[in-house]
């Protein structure tokens, strides 16, 4: 048998040794880390100090932004003017010739022409061609060729001179709004007409209703307004038109009278003539563009009801019954 060579084992150390290592303060030996295992765990150390980097530059640009965006928005509304909403519309300055008439309901505070725009008063605004010419004729409406010879030569502006003061009428919608604009006016709401017809000096007085007028509730007479008496009846005789009176007596105008001549049928604001001569046309819609809201009755009114004084006409009708004022 042939000599082995002697085999080299390599022990773990003994518990005994490992214990006398540890009496001895030396650390049993380890075997060095590989610098190759240890990479991974640097590689990962940097990646999340970099996303923490980029994390930490998201907030702080974030923030930078919401702090500019707050100073501008500040400095925006500091530069607002400040809100009148809660604050009382202001109090309308009111012309020659106008009312005021005080706020009540939903209503502002307004002012009113006292009478209607005569003749006179639109005739400058046609010649300067701000203005159209005021209608010579009846349009709108059907009306047969013997009616129409009747009815025709009763626009008031076929006679400037003789009826400079009575109010224009044969004006469409769309005239009228012209001509109140020209003056630095504007055509009165349903609302508003009603407050100067009904409203009294202030706000909490009121008394439209069934059979009321602008000078209470006493019955119509011939010294009120300009409505249907005897003197229209007669000229309905002779014109062959079927007229019924509102009063017994005469006005003295079979047709439109010169604004202003029934002062006792004052409003309580001083306003005259709401009721008869001419009915008058407002800013309201009556639901669609086309129609608008007429209010007054005009010369020939036979009643009070809010049938006669309340209308709705198409915005391109001229009649001889309607007229307007302005407001503002």
């Amino acid at each position: 048998m042939k000599d082995e060579p002697p085999r080299v084992v390599v022990e773990a150390p003994s518990s005994a040794e490992e214990g006398d290592a540890a009496r001895r303060g030396v650390a049993p030996t380890a075997p060095d880390p590989s610098p190759i295992a240890a990479r991974p765990a640097r590689r990962s150390t940097l990646r999340f100090a970099l996303a923490a980097a980029l994390v930490a530059a998201a907030l702080l640009t974030a923030t930078t932004l919401a702090l500019r965006n707050a100073q501008k928005q500040k400095a925006r509304v500091a530069s607002l003017p400040p809100t009148t909403a809660s604050a009382p519309a202001p109090v309308p300055t009111c012309g020659d010739g106008m009312a005021r008439i005080a706020s009540g309901g939903a209503t502002a505070a307004f002012c009113i022409d006292r009478t209607e725009v005569t003749v006179e008063d639109y005739r400058p605004c046609a010649d300067a061609q701000v203005c159209r010419p005021a209608g010579q004729r009846t349009e709108g409406a059907t009306i047969a060729q013997p009616e129409r010879d009747v009815i025709d030569p009763l626009c008031t502006a076929r006679a400037p001179e003789a009826r400079a003061k009575h109010p224009v009428n044969c004006i469409d919608w769309d005239m009228a709004v012209a001509f109140c604009k020209a003056r630095g006016k504007r055509l009165p709401t349903d609302a508003e007409w009603s407050r100067a017809a009904f409203g009294g000096a202030r706000a909490s007085d009121a008394s439209e209703g069934a059979g009321n007028a602008p000078w209470g509730a006493a019955a119509a007479t011939a010294r009120l307004l300009n409505g249907c008496g005897a003197e229209c009846v007669d000229w309905g005789k002779k014109s062959r038109v079927d007229v019924r009176p509102l009063y017994e007596g005469s006005d003295g105008f079979p047709t439109t009278a010169p604004v202003g001549s029934f002062p006792d049928g004052a409003s309580p604001n001083g306003v005259l003539d709401l009721f008869g001569n001419v009915a008058e046309w407002l800013a309201d819609t009556g639901g669609d563009a086309d129609t608008h809201v007429v209010r007054g009755g005009g010369w020939q009114m036979s009643s009070l009801d809010a049938s006669a004084t309340r209308s709705l006409e198409l915005a391109s009708r001229r009649s001889v019954l309607i007229g307007f004022r302005c407001a503002r």
